[in-house]
């Protein structure tokens, strides 16, 4: 986990906390408590109201256990979507960062969101005594009366684990930490929290400028953050292009994982095949019996071609790989790229067809057994 990862921890745990010290939620803390010790305070003789420890303690545990299962189902949805929208995560990343600004700029009243001021109050009675099951379900219930008034907060996490699915359930757990934690000293030191809460109303003037700084912060970061990724990756696809727009394929020489100089240019005349494979594919290894087959069948001219980027090893392991798995056909080094890069190769094996003239025929992706191979050579015969 880096610094940055950390950092941003420790910034949501504060969320977390902040969001309990909230105008929604810290004010309606002893009506909460009201309810859950329904069956668990009595008042001696002196008239002062006690608690039972153990009573309120395990309430709340089912209390907070409601609660988190709001933070589960909001946590999946968002890793669902971040999982669909993986492949745009800059460009979310970006819009979350301008999402964060604008609630930060909420937060200090900047802006005015009605929505955002309010606090739903569902309707909850008890009944007869607090049991379990319904300190579990007014958790429930009671934590979707909050999330207009937290949403800020909340949404940030949220942002964060659709855009960083890596540490997504960290964010989560850390934020639900910080909420929750304050509900669990209540459960241990309900009288003493209950003080605590009167004593300090104050605070809660300054709870939201102080969340709101974390989600300027937040925004600020993952905009500048996600700009950067977006304008590096543009001048990488202007690089490529450039670098495909001026690559000889045919004339490029590659030498195989035995040492001999090969060139395209020499096979003119030739139906050339180019295997794209890996030495970490199953499906590659498991097909290099039929292209092998196939290949001495026909006496048609075939290559592997491999590189150090996607094996993430060095170029001694492909000719230990060719040995291992009695690779017979040349496996060409594509030591810089160029020919993945020219022929934007994304998945593995991907076999790409070179005709007589040396030029691109066709291509096709995934493994092909013996009947595979054979009604490919039929198709580019009827061509």
């Amino acid at each position: 986990m880096t610094a940055g990862d950390k950092l941003s921890i420790l910034a949501v745990f504060t969320e977390g906390l902040l969001s309990f010290l909230s105008p929604c939620v810290l004010p309606l803390i002893p009506l909460y408590i009201s309810y859950l010790t329904a069956d668990a305070r009595t008042v001696n003789e002196e008239g002062e109201t006690e608690y039972k420890r153990g009573r309120v303690l395990l309430v709340t545990l089912c209390f907070v256990m409601g609660i988190s299962l709001t933070f589960a189902i909001l946590g999946f949805s968002a890793t669902r979507i971040g999982s669909l929208l993986s492949e745009y995560s800059e460009i979310l990343g970006l819009f979350g960062g301008l999402i964060l600004i604008f609630f930060a700029f909420v937060q200090l009243e900047v802006i005015r969101v009605p929505f955002f001021e309010k606090t739903g109050r569902l309707p909850f009675d008890p009944g007869k005594g607090m049991s379990l099951f319904k300190a579990f379900l007014m958790g429930f219930v009671f934590s979707f009366a909050w999330t207009p008034c937290v949403g800020p907060l909340l949404g940030n996490v949220l942002l964060l684990m659709t855009a960083d699915p890596a540490n997504s359930y960290r964010y989560l757990l850390f934020y639900a930490l910080g909420f929750l934690l304050p509900f669990l000293f209540l459960g241990l030191f309900t009288q003493l929290g209950l003080k605590l809460i009167k004593t300090h109303k104050g605070i809660m003037k300054y709870t939201l400028k102080i969340a709101a700084v974390i989600l300027l912060g937040f925004g600020i970061w993952m905009t500048w953050q996600n700009t950067g990724k977006i304008v590096s990756m543009k001048r990488q696809l202007d690089n490529a292009s450039q670098t495909a727009t001026a690559f000889d394929f045919s004339h490029a020489q590659l030498k195989d994982h035995l040492g001999n100089t090969h060139k395209l240019a020499d096979y003119k005349g030739d139906l050339v095949f180019l295997n794209f494979s890996t030495t970490w594919c199953t499906y590659c290894r498991q097909e290099i019996p039929y292209y092998q087959e196939f290949l001495k069948k026909h006496d048609l001219t075939g290559f592997y071609i491999m590189n150090n980027t996607a094996n993430g090893m060095p170029e001694s392991a492909i000719a230990e790989y060719a040995e291992e798995n009695g690779v017979e056909v040349p496996i060409l080094i594509d030591s810089d790229d160029n020919f993945f890069r020219y022929f934007r190769i994304g998945s593995y094996p991907t076999l790409f067809v070179i005709d007589e003239n040396g030029d691109v025929l066709g291509y096709i992706t995934g493994m092909l057994d013996e009947q595979g191979f054979e009604d490919l050579l039929a198709n580019i015969q009827a061509q």
